[in-house]
């Protein structure tokens, strides 16, 4: 595994578009996935999804004590790689590393003909500069 410097704002595949997500870049088995928080209503999960496409991998609902433990980026990088990463090397491990990138480019070209290229992917400095 290995973990991108910054926090960046990626772009997320939805049925209406490309929707921007800010997190954390994690490369497992050659595949750069996003690792972003999300609030919906009063819970918080954490979206995974493959960078190029967009691809939503998993949604991991976490507690409000993992939201604490969340609250530092150091902490965050650890919790996804201890508690979340294991989940998608599953997938891989299950689906097959070739039918992965082979559904990842599948994704990528139907997003890019149905939305458009993807918005680029800014580090969070950045964007706040």
């Amino acid at each position: 595994m290995k973990v991108y410097e910054k926090d960046r704002v990626f772009q997320r595949a939805t049925k209406v578009g490309w929707m921007a997500a800010q997190g954390s870049q994690i490369t497992i088995s050659g595949i750069d996935f996003a690792f972003c928080p999300v609030r919906r209503n009063k819970s918080l999960t954490i979206d995974v999804f493959e960078v190029s496409s967009g691809t939503l991998t998993a949604s991991v609902p976490i507690d409000i004590v993992d939201i604490y433990i969340c609250g530092a980026r150091d902490t965050a990088i650890e919790f996804y790689k201890d508690e979340i990463a294991p989940a998608i090397i599953f997938k891989i491990n299950h689906f097959g590393i070739d039918e992965m990138k082979s559904e990842i480019e599948r994704m990528k070209k139907q997003m890019i003909s149905d939305f458009g290229e993807r918005p680029e992917i800014v580090d969070l400095e950045e964007e706040n500069n």
